[in-house]
């Protein structure tokens, strides 16, 4: 935690804060639980390309999804709130895809956990790796639980973890991506879905929720998907969703 100050730190005073911590005894637990984790060998997984170029570029495709109010109840009173049931739907539907059973996905944390950092202006928020096996649970329920441990054991640790260099040979590089932002309104935080593009991903699906519903992005690579694929892939998620919030407890597998 940051050292206590009436003051709102700046973004130079975190990056001071987290490099001191990193050198003390909680940063050494820290970065000795992502070595933990990277033992582990967990897959990364990446979906089949339509296409074989490589690209600079961003394509996205989008969904709205309007949300009942039992639907929001369901949603937010889980264990580890929407983020948890949103992710555990994108990561069983990759599983399914790829025919992996422990799969990676890079997720969003905005790195204020600590209430110091709530105005700071800067870069923090960063992707961590949450990994849920396909045997988990037998049901959405028992996932959802799951997928809110890894969350919540993530961004304990967040500040001591670091993607590995593109040129490393490890799958530790980002590949599928999972963000989720609230705001109470669709006009003034419809940028946060579109901004959160810090690390390079080959598909990544980012959530605004608000009062009116879910706002929906997929972004991908256009050198390797066609967007009427993509646009599949979000009305897949969009159908597993939807069953799952209707029927939590229906057996699920990947």
């Amino acid at each position: 935690a940051m050292a206590v100050d009436h003051e709102v730190l700046q973004y130079i005073d975190v990056v001071e804060e987290l490099s001191a911590a990193l050198a003390g005894p909680i940063g050494s637990e820290g970065l000795a639980h992502w070595s933990r984790q990277r033992a582990l060998h967990w897959e990364q997984g990446r979906l089949p390309a339509a296409r074989l170029t490589e690209s600079q570029a961003w394509d996205e495709v989008r969904l709205e999804v309007c949300l009942s109010a039992t639907d929001q109840v369901v949603l937010t009173a889980c264990p580890g709130g929407a983020r948890s049931w949103l992710l555990a739907c994108w990561q069983l539907l990759l599983q399914r895809l790829l025919g992996q059973q422990d799969l990676v996905v890079a997720t969003a944390f905005d790195g204020r956990n600590d209430v110091q950092l709530a105005d700071v202006l800067g870069p923090l928020t960063r992707y961590l790796p949450v990994r849920t096996s396909a045997d988990a649970a037998v049901d959405m329920a028992g996932r959802v639980a799951a997928v809110a441990q890894q969350l919540r054991e993530a961004e304990e640790w967040q500040e001591y973890f670091t993607w590995p260099s593109p040129d490393a040979d490890t799958v530790w590089a980002p590949q599928m991506g999972f963000s989720l932002h609230t705001g109470a309104d669709i006009s003034g935080a419809r940028w946060l879905t579109h901004s959160a593009c810090e690390d390079r991903f080959a598909v990544k699906l980012g959530v605004l929720m608000t009062a009116q519903g879910l706002h929906c992005t997929l972004g991908f690579d256009p050198g390797g998907y066609l967007a009427e694929d993509m646009a599949g892939l979000l009305a897949q998620w969009h159908t597993l969703l939807r069953a799952s919030v209707a029927q939590p407890q229906q057996p699920v597998s990947a």
